[in-house]
């Protein structure tokens, strides 16, 4: 019956309505002053406290630090976050010790993907640093963690500047918080074991995906396995574990991580909708949608490797695939095929997230504990 076949808007709708229920920042918990650093365990820099600068022209790090440079930007997106840019990006935070007392602090930037990072804290006499990634001169300096580090001490009522040096193929962005050492020492702990928990799972979906494609030697077996082993790939590679304990000495899987699991996972996802929903029998047209998908995600990876780079369209691209991933077995359901149905109620979790990380990334939501592990969470219910 025509009652019985799924509304596209309806569904759309309720996904808008979640996203602006968990992703909206309904708890900024530590507040507009998240710049003095007091006895917080952990504090994390809000987007207004930053400003940028885009080196679209030569400086020295000198000129950058000095008192009288005002080329400073105010950031107006609900993260640190520049969007997309193929010129490295220097970011000012100002930080005081509010505290009668010398405090230890560590500067963590929980985004791995960036190419290349230096961190300066100057003082009122003295300026530190520290670098990590590929720098213009070639040489690689492995960060040795999910995320990039940096510690210091500011002694009782001491005021100084951090100025973070950027430079991605990605989008420019810096969730950024200070923690007490040992209290990041035990926050990692916990997410690792959170994560163990969540790959543990996908390799058992995996494994079982596997027995089943040796029983059944039905190519649409081979097909999930492969976009389930890219998907494990991308996790690894957006969570910075990847660089942790995988390939964080190899310079260019450092450099091309996240561009690499998200084209895998888009093309073996591509071809797993064509076979799941019997694209072939059931549309011709919608099949030549998605096998055009298909092809463009492998002229990216060729792009990838021939090339050296990673294209900002692809961003926009991914949040195109998504919406289309959902409309066409809204559309097939809609006609009557039950392997549509189960598609569409699995991938409407998975697009929910998806779009949500899209939204983080590119700065129109916050990044908070929602944003930073729902999409592992929306694979794991997908599949």
């Amino acid at each position: 019956m025509r009652s019985s076949r799924p509304s596209s808007s309806g569904l759309l709708s309720v996904i808008i309505l979640l996203q602006i229920f968990l992703y909206s920042p309904f708890a900024k918990g530590f507040g507009d002053g998240s710049y003095l650093l007091d006895d917080t365990d952990r504090l994390q820099i809000p987007a207004h406290m930053a400003s940028y600068w885009i080196a679209e022209e030569a400086l020295t790090v000198e000129q950058v630090m000095d008192d009288t440079f005002q080329q400073w930007t105010p950031i107006d997106k609900a993260s640190i976050n520049v969007g997309p840019q193929t010129n490295p990006v220097w970011h000012r935070i100002p930080l005081k010790n509010i505290t009668n007392e010398t405090i230890e602090r560590v500067v963590e930037i929980r985004w791995i993907n960036i190419k290349h990072v230096q961190f300066f804290l100057k003082r009122q006499d003295t300026v530190e640093h520290q670098e990590f990634g590929i720098t213009p001169q070639g040489n690689f300096h492995e960060s040795g963690n999910s995320s990039f580090l940096f510690p210091f001490t500011l002694q009782a009522n001491e005021s100084a500047v951090l100025y973070i040096y950027a430079h991605t193929q990605y989008f420019s962005f810096l969730p950024t918080y200070v923690w007490k050492a040992d209290s990041l020492s035990k926050n990692q702990s916990l997410r690792l074991a959170w994560y163990c928990l969540g790959f543990g799972g996908l390799l058992a979906l995996l494994l079982y995906n596997i027995s089943l494609s040796i029983l059944t030697r039905e190519r649409v077996y081979y097909i999930y396995c492969a976009y389930v082993v890219s998907i494990i790939f991308y996790e690894l590679s957006y969570n910075g574990l990847g660089n942790q304990f995988l390939w964080g000495q190899n310079p260019w899987i450092y450099k091309h991580a996240l561009a690499l699991g998200i084209y895998l996972s888009f093309f073996w996802g591509s071809l797993f909708l064509r076979e799941f929903v019997f694209l072939q029998k059931e549309s011709p047209w919608l099949q030549w949608i998605v096998n055009l998908s298909a092809i463009y995600w492998l002229i990216m990876l060729a792009t990838l490797f021939i090339l050296d780079r990673f294209f900002h369209s692809a961003i926009y691209v991914c949040l195109i695939c998504c919406i289309a991933a959902l409309i066409i077995p809204l559309y097939l359901w809609y006609k009557g095929n039950q392997a549509a149905k189960i598609y569409c109620l699995a991938w409407s979790v998975l697009l929910f997230f998806t779009t949500g990380i899209l939204l983080v990334v590119s700065g129109y939501m916050p990044f908070n504990i929602f944003t930073e592990n729902g999409q592992l969470v929306g694979f794991l219910i997908e599949m």
